[in-house]
């Protein structure tokens, strides 16, 4: 799955989300209760866009366009879990 990041980057990546209280999508009306998820798009070629922190307007909006919003705890947050 594309795109290959260089090593460490992840770990980096989810750490700083996991910090973030301040939602990092573009949507108009942000809730309370951002977390780390990590955005994933299958179609055509698939592409793992990594780690952001989203609220949950961000996250009904990212998978209503057809991405996958994975949340800590389910399968595939992590990079080394098997997706779907």
């Amino acid at each position: 799955m594309k795109p290959e990041y260089p090593k460490g980057f992840l770990d980096q990546n989810l750490a700083n989300c996991k910090e973030s209280a301040i939602c990092e999508a573009g949507c108009e009306d942000h809730k309370y209760g951002v977390q780390a998820v990590r955005v994933i798009d299958r179609s055509g070629t698939p592409h793992d866009w990594g780690y952001f922190a989203y609220c949950p307007n961000a996250i009904e909006e990212d998978k209503s366009r057809g991405l996958d919003v994975i949340t800590e705890g389910q399968k595939g947050f992590l990079p080394n879990d098997s997706t779907k």
